[in-house]
């Protein structure tokens, strides 16, 4: 297997494994350089068509499917991060237009659906479609993108299309209890012992587990082995989160925020399952300086809904017409999981917090609506403890 190492907005942010004797690229879209290394992979084959599978239409993304056309290449995509239905909002209007712009590039290639109506991206794909040597495979980085992969080029197991949709969902929901298998379980676990997303060193290890958990499906008893080595780790890992989770403060109704800034080696599914555990709790907040947007303002805020919630849309926290990108400090591609950054945190996304899951704080003197109450506080966010209106507490 051939191994490129790089960190995330320094280098080059891929991971190229062998999957069925085939050579694949797993790409995160965010940067320039992503789009390099990219098209350096597919320069080494320049008469294949281009599978794109569960790539997000990002704007690098984008340019990358447009270049490669203008030079003759055919390319052929298989995603499902369009929106449902009519879109309504700036941020949805944005997602489809991006999406509509990838459908006219590639045309009859294209097939760019939704979470709704495709869970998984291996469900738009019909095993072994492109395994053929006419074809190289580039995917998202993910989970979802690895058993995209693995299913195109016709290496699969019983219960993939399952496991691809509940790998592609929330932390909390993937376990054996929510309908993962033995092999996804092993996957979710290992993926767990990973070093943070930025770190220099995460696609080598990313590269190996991928590589051990696809051999693992086959039946390889040395790459289950290897997997077991990391659940013993992934083991350790859960009693660290237990613990972190137990420090967490209510910073809304229901909003639970744990801070694991300078905290490594605990697992993230584990905590958060034990802050949805808490009564009422509604959204779960993770504060950490890993991921694309602490990779440039040294701390990322991570929200997730409720995994039993199907209707809170995250974004609506974020300003309106707000631009996704680490840069921005805004990160909301889906309704149930978005981040942002240290700053938006303090001036709009923590107000809008309180706007939207805050008990009203009415006075017991005048009846006045005094704004949504702040646990943090004690009282009412805008005003200290005194009515707005009347003065009186």
């Amino acid at each position: 297997m051939t191994i490129i190492a790089a960190s995330f907005y320094k280098e080059i942010n891929m991971v190229k494994l062998k999957i069925g004797g085939r050579e694949v690229a797993m790409v995160k879209f965010f940067a320039a350089t992503d789009k390099a290394a990219a098209f350096e992979f597919v320069e080494t084959r320049p008469g294949a068509s281009v599978v794109c599978l569960d790539t997000p239409p990002t704007p690098v993304f984008g340019e990358f499917v447009r270049e490669l056309t203008e030079v003759g290449r055919v390319v052929i995509v298989r995603d499902h991060h369009d929106v449902a239905g009519d879109p309504k909002s700036p941020r949805n209007v944005e997602i489809r237009a991006a999406a509509d712009s990838i459908r006219a590039v590639c045309g009859a290639n294209t097939v760019v659906s939704n979470r709704v109506a495709n869970p998984a991206c291996s469900s738009l794909i019909v095993a072994g479609e492109f395994a053929g040597d006419e074809f190289m495979i580039v995917a998202d980085q993910d989970m979802d993108g690895l058993t995209a992969a693995m299913k195109a080029l016709g290496v699969v197991y019983h219960e993939l299309d399952t496991d691809a949709a509940i790998l592609d969902g929330t932390l909390a929901r993937k376990t054996r209890e929510f309908g993962l298998s033995s092999l996804g379980e092993l996957l979710v676990k290992g993926s767990a012992t990973l070093p943070p997303f930025n770190d220099r060193n995460y696609e080598v290890a990313a590269q190996e587990l991928y590589g051990s958990w696809v051999a693992a499906t086959q039946g390889d008893s040395a790459a289950l082995e290897s997997l077991a080595t990391k659940v013993a780790k992934f083991e350790e890992m859960v009693v660290k989160a237990k613990a972190l989770a137990a420090t967490a403060t209510e910073v809304a109704p229901g909003c639970w925020l744990v801070d694991v800034t300078g905290q490594h080696g605990f697992h993230l599914g584990t905590l958060s399952a034990s802050l949805e555990a808490r009564p009422g709790c509604k959204v779960t907040i993770v504060r950490k300086d890993d991921g694309p947007i602490a990779k440039i303002g040294g701390v990322q805020y991570s929200f997730a809904r409720h995994s039993a919630d199907k209707d809170t849309d995250l974004k609506s926290l974020f300003p309106a017409g707000f631009k996704s990108s680490p840069e921005e400090g805004y990160i909301g591609n889906v309704p149930f999981l978005v981040h942002c950054g240290e700053k938006q945190w303090a001036e709009h996304v923590r107000v809008a917090l309180l706007e939207k899951f805050g008990r009203r704080d009415i006075c017991g003197y005048c009846g006045a609506d005094n704004g949504p109450m702040d646990p943090q506080r004690g009282g009412i966010y805008r005003n200290g403890f005194d009515c707005c209106y009347c003065g009186g507490n």
